[in-house]
């Protein structure tokens, strides 16, 4: 009956063949728990890596070039900066801070001093 309906015809009585077979299994699991790093409150801001021109919206910028891996939870880098790692590049615009927070995610905010 559904190949009738998808093709238009039937063979009656002829046997049937599967030739593509597709299932979808949905199995409830625990959410994972993540450890969150130590917050630092007053986490050191990390000696940039180098400094270099970068062209921005209004033109070039002096800017500030970190390594993720010197990054701890709780730091603030003020834009403009280039936060880099092994399969990302991350650019902080001017007017905006990147934040750690415990899980150590980048947060990009807009600057209250804009």
């Amino acid at each position: 009956m559904e190949h009738e309906r998808a093709h238009g015809t039937i063979h009656a009585g002829r046997p049937t063949e599967v030739v593509t077979l597709r299932a979808r299994l949905t199995i409830p699991v625990a959410q994972p728990r993540f450890r969150p790093a130590r917050l630092h409150l007053r986490a050191r801001l990390p000696k940039p890596l180098r400094l270099e021109s970068v062209w921005f919206e209004k033109g070039p910028r002096l800017t500030r070039f970190y390594l993720r891996e010197s990054l701890e939870a709780g730091t603030r880098l003020p834009g403009p900066a280039v936060i880099l790692e092994y399969s990302s590049t991350t650019v902080v615009p001017p007017g905006f801070q990147c934040r750690l927070d415990p899980h150590l995610n980048l947060r990009l905010e807009q600057s209250s001093e804009n």
